[in-house]
């Protein structure tokens, strides 16, 4: 069974949040909580920046790094740090 890059299914589910209320919460469509989700290769992460993984860790009380591992090597640009 292919595993996905991101831990973002792991950590909603142990909240006990669903997508669509995930992306109520964070302003993500649910579309794209699903591809996040369902992504096995970093390629597929494409299009999904930093701020949405920043607004979703948020929502769940985790770090971006932590739903998106690969991050913990990335630097972060200002624009992303956004808070609003």
């Amino acid at each position: 069974t292919p595993v996905s890059v991101t831990r973002l299914k792991k950590f909603r589910t142990a909240l006990e949040i669903s997508q669509l209320t995930l992306a109520a919460q964070s302003g993500i469509s649910l579309g794209t909580i699903n591809k996040i989700e369902r992504a096995i290769s970093h390629t597929e992460m494409a299009g999904v920046g930093v701020g949405k993984l920043l607004l979703l860790a948020r929502v769940l009380g985790v770090s971006a790094a932590e739903l998106y591992p690969r991050l913990e090597h990335q630097p972060v640009s200002q624009h992303d740090r956004r808070q609003d």
